[in-house]
């Protein structure tokens, strides 16, 4: 009688497993996703950035006083920073005007961002592609050095005063 006891719970025993077991052949699925925003960030810095910790912490260049001794060739007064992960990159542009005070003679200056250069007058020459960033494959860092020069004749004949003009940087993404 115990044997037949202990067979009977076996079988319920295997019975019970088999109805409950799992079969391995069925299975679910669910996706998954994110969004990542598109990044396009410039910015004027008195230091160069390398990298997006560098970029946030730079210093922001609101003015910078010329002197007639500035050069282009100077160490930079500043940088042109940009930040983005948009895979069609950007295009940077550069124009300025013209050194004013509102009642005498301006004076004229070159700008240069990186390697391209423009020059004021009296009547604004177009502005001037800088760069035009492409194949970006991941956030990115751009630094480009800023240098100023005066135009050394209007400003040794200049009048007493303060003179102010505008450096614009335009940031164009793809």
């Amino acid at each position: 009688m115990k044997k037949n006891i202990i067979a009977t719970l076996l079988v319920l025993a295997l019975a019970s497993f088999t109805v409950f077991a799992v079969d391995p052949t069925t299975s679910d699925t669910f996706d998954v996703s994110t969004v990542i925003q598109g990044v396009n960030v410039i910015k004027i810095a008195e230091e160069t950035a390398t990298d997006v910790s560098s970029f946030q912490n730079a210093t922001a260049l609101d003015s910078y006083e010329m002197s007639a001794e500035d050069e282009l060739t100077d160490p930079a007064i500043g940088y042109v920073l940009t930040k983005t992960n948009n895979r069609d990159g950007y295009i940077l542009k550069l124009r300025a005007t013209q050194l004013t005070n509102g009642t005498v003679s301006p004076i004229n200056y070159t700008v240069k961002v990186g390697s391209v250069q423009y020059t004021t007058e009296a009547t604004p020459p177009a502005s001037v592609e800088i760069t035009n960033r492409t194949g970006v494959n991941q956030m990115v860092v751009d630094s480009y050095p800023i240098n100023v020069q005066l135009n050394a004749t209007e400003a040794a004949n200049a009048t007493q005063a303060t003179y102010t003009g505008t450096v614009y940087v335009e940031y164009y993404a793809q």
